[in-house]
């Protein structure tokens, strides 16, 4: 069973915090839209669930966090993947 990567599991207790969160999706490749349920968030390449139960847990939780500290937190992946040219 995979484990749950420390940045999922770190609680979100700051702005910075919330941009690191946003920053390490990102390179792993599994930002999803922050307004939508993440167990919804699909892998492309295999088309399985992105996303473990494991990793879900706590990823609503972080979920809430990223609006606590952030007034619009889809401004970091829009600015990710409009400089991105291999996401």
């Amino acid at each position: 069973m995979p484990t749950v990567k420390s940045y999922i599991k770190q609680p979100i207790n700051s702005a910075s915090d919330a941009v690191d969160f946003i920053l390490n999706l990102y390179l792993d490749r599994k930002l999803w839209h922050f307004d939508d349920d993440p167990a919804d968030f699909v892998d492309n390449k295999t088309g399985n669930p992105g996303y473990t139960k494991a990793e879900l847990k706590h990823l609503y939780v972080r979920q809430l966090e990223l609006f606590r500290y952030l007034p619009d937190p889809f401004e970091i992946p829009v600015l990710l993947l409009q400089t991105s040219s291999t996401y």
